[in-house]
């Protein structure tokens, strides 16, 4: 049975192979935020067009409906020596400005040979200036046989600073997210506790991203179990988004630090409310 730590890297990808899926889950979130950035209006600062975390969610949402892809791996596995990938793809519709922004997407957690899927559902809502809460449900409807994690489901606040504007017209240097989750949040693997690092991590998570350069953000995120530091590229509205960063940084879960890596790109459909 494969382990299931890490789903939450491009929307996770739970233990060792489901720990890949972590870099899906990120990368469908840069997707999604770039989309948001994007399109909405600079009434008040928003995130910039660059990813915000790899292994978190942030709230943020959509405006308008866009498609998506992302392609997201690790290496080593956690407890293993081996990489790992996950591809996932998916839809956005709605506004999260007046009502509130939907988001389903499809992983395929083992790429090699394409029978483990999984999927991810998200709803966001604009709450204030700079603020956005959302609610997800992750790794949902997983094969029991093929995967250790169970779905995980989490509530989230963004709030972007409206102080410290960004060279990007309309956008903040500064986002930051918090948020509390069940499973891949709370719970670590059987191969942690059989090292001694117990069940159970904190539940809580947050991400932190800063705009150190235009276009390039640093961010530092802790995952409910671990620390997660990465830097984020985004060169141009219609051009991929790129992440790599490092994850499992402390003692508290896994047997190593480990390189995450992720691409994501998204397509805004045309419509005369997007124009």
């Amino acid at each position: 049975m494969k382990k299931a730590y890490f789903i939450f890297i491009a929307l996770f990808l739970l233990q060792c192979l489901a720990y890949s899926q972590e870099v899906y889950s990120d990368s469908t979130f840069i997707a999604v935020d770039s989309v948001t950035e994007r399109i909405i209006e600079p009434i008040s600062l928003f995130p910039n067009i660059v990813g915000k975390s790899m292994m978190t969610p942030t709230a943020w949402g959509g405006f308008g409906t866009f498609i998506f892809g992302s392609i997201g791996g690790t290496f080593p596995q956690v407890y293993a020596t081996n990489p790992d990938l996950i591809v996932s793809a998916g839809i956005g519709t709605g506004n999260s400005i007046k009502a509130v922004s939907i988001v389903g997407s499809l992983n395929v957690n083992d790429v090699s040979s394409v029978d483990n899927f999984s999927f991810n559902f998200i709803v966001s809502r604009t709450i204030s200036i700079g603020s956005s809460i959302s609610a997800g449900a992750i790794h949902l409807f997983a094969n029991p046989l093929k995967t250790d994690m169970s779905p995980s489901y989490y509530l989230a606040y963004s709030h972007a600073a409206q102080n410290l504007p960004s060279v990007i017209y309309g956008c903040s240097k500064l986002n930051y997210t918090v948020g509390v989750g069940s499973g891949r949040f709370y719970n670590k693997s059987y191969y942690d506790f059989q090292s001694g690092r117990g069940n159970h991590g904190t539940a809580l998570f947050g991400n932190v991203s800063y705009e150190i350069l235009s276009y390039v953000n640093l961010g530092i995120e802790w995952t409910g179990v671990n620390l997660c530091s990465s830097v984020s590229w985004r060169p141009a509205y219609n051009l991929p988004a790129l992440c790599i960063g490092v994850t499992d940084l402390t003692r508290f879960s896994g047997d190593k630090p480990r390189l995450l890596a992720g691409i994501s790109y998204a397509y805004l459909l045309p419509n005369k409310q997007a124009r």
